[in-house]
């Protein structure tokens, strides 16, 4: 087995593909699906509006989807190198504090790598949480927008304007 620095092993979170939902949906007509579906008669309903209205749905759900993946992929990407930097300051300062410091010296040597971590940790939870704050933000804000067409959409699809 071959050695590895990462502190997960094998495997490895920047090798992460982007996740294409095209590849799921690429020969999905929905005329199609419908075509011998029996509908009651809805005068005044345009049903090529409706699956186009309901196809720029999917679409919108997609890109919230993608960008909500590649968000939290470089969420995992950026914990990983947070990890490796902290286990190199772990090795370094327990080096450090193995020098053969008088007892004086080595309580105030281990006082300050507590406090230096702590700080650090407390900086990266902070960086981490907002990555994945922008991720939410940016793939809720797709949502949001075509929630606010889709109900404009919708209206004019029934004949209110």
């Amino acid at each position: 087995m071959a050695k590895t620095d990462s502190p997960f092993g094998a495997f490895d979170p920047t090798k992460f593909g982007g996740f294409d939902m095209t590849k799921f949906t690429a020969g999905f007509d929905p005329t199609k699906m419908f075509k011998d579906m029996k509908m009651p008669a809805m005068p005044g309903l345009d049903m090529e509006k409706l699956v186009a209205l309901q196809t720029k749905n999917l679409e919108a759900v997609q890109e919230a989807q993608t960008l909500a993946a590649d968000g939290m992929q470089a969420v995992a990407r950026r914990h990983a190198e947070i990890m490796k930097q902290s286990m190199e300051q772990m090795s370094g300062a327990v080096k450090e504090l193995m020098n053969g410091h008088a007892p004086e010296q080595a309580a105030g040597k281990q006082a300050e790598v507590a406090k230096t971590m702590l700080e650090s940790a407390v900086s990266n939870a902070k960086e981490l949480s907002e990555m994945m704050t922008k991720a939410q933000q940016e793939a809720m804000e797709v949502l949001s927008k075509r929630f606010m067409a889709n109900m404009q959409e919708v209206g004019q699809l029934f004949g209110k304007k």
